[in-house]
């Protein structure tokens, strides 16, 4: 994958949860003093994760301030570039626009999106057990407990947060219906939880149901990004998204190809 989007990806992934965190940033300025003293002028890295924690702590003047040493370091610095324009369009409040800064970097080739006819097959990425593609399916239900919450958000790591924070509300408004994809009827293909939103358990429960339409291996044929497009007549309520060029839906593109390894 090009490394120019792994890194855009990356910073959007923090750049989400830094939204929420500047209403704590002034704690975290001391902290940030501390931390930038132990470094050395020449420690690229240290820098670079520096300005990570920086935007996820909504230090956005800090994270300019970092990125601008990595690129006094290398002017081709890729990280250093992409957190210099994260950092200027969170201060500004323009996260949603963040995720379009390169459009033509995440927008899949023609070839690679959904066909515009016919009814999708293809089974749930990673589950031994599929939905039969016909008749009646019975959605999965998590129960988890803290620990197995916990275990999953790290394993995860950054797309979590993006999860939580992006993805999911959109698969509330979008999949939560009680005859949606992500409903309670006999027919629906995956469970989502609408109570207790900010629970992490909750959090985790949603993505594990998500997570077994989502193809690893070709993330952009992943059958959660298929089955949601008013091209899919199986779907019980109507389209979901009019077409892939809708925002939410992009939006949702957007994090399923996040869920690469090795991100950050």
């Amino acid at each position: 994958m090009n490394p120019r989007l792994l890194v855009w990806a990356s910073v959007v992934l923090v750049g989400v949860a830094a939204v929420l965190a500047a209403q704590v940033a002034g704690g975290s300025s001391a902290e940030y003093k501390t931390r930038v003293a132990a470094l050395k002028d020449d420690d690229a890295a240290g820098h670079f994760e520096l300005a990570k924690w920086a935007l996820s702590n909504g230090l956005y003047a800090e994270v300019g301030q970092e990125a601008d040493k990595l690129l006094a370091l290398d002017q081709g610095d890729e990280r250093g570039k992409y957190l210099k324009k994260a950092a200027q369009f969170y201060a500004s409040g323009g996260a949603s626009s963040f995720l379009e800064v390169e459009p033509a970097q995440v927008t899949p080739p023609a070839a690679d999106r959904p066909p515009a006819n016919g009814t999708d097959t293809t089974p749930p990425a990673g589950d031994t057990t599929p939905p039969a593609p016909a008749g009646p399916k019975k959605a999965v239900v998590y129960q988890l407990t803290d620990e197995e919450a916990e275990a999953i958000f790290k394993e995860i790591g950054a797309p979590m947060v993006a999860f939580q924070r992006t993805a999911q509300p959109i698969l509330f408004s979008s999949c939560a219906g009680a005859k949606c994809h992500g409903g309670t009827d006999n027919g629906t293909e995956f469970y989502i939880e609408t109570q207790r939103r900010t629970d992490r358990k909750t959090v985790a429960a949603n993505f594990k149901s998500v997570d077994r339409y989502i193809d690893h291996s070709n993330l952009a044929k992943s059958r959660l990004l298929r089955m949601v497009l008013a091209e899919k007549t199986e779907h019980p309520g109507g389209p979901v998204f009019r077409s892939n060029r809708d925002q939410a839906y992009q939006s949702l593109e957007q994090w399923v190809k996040t869920l690469k390894e090795g991100i950050w």
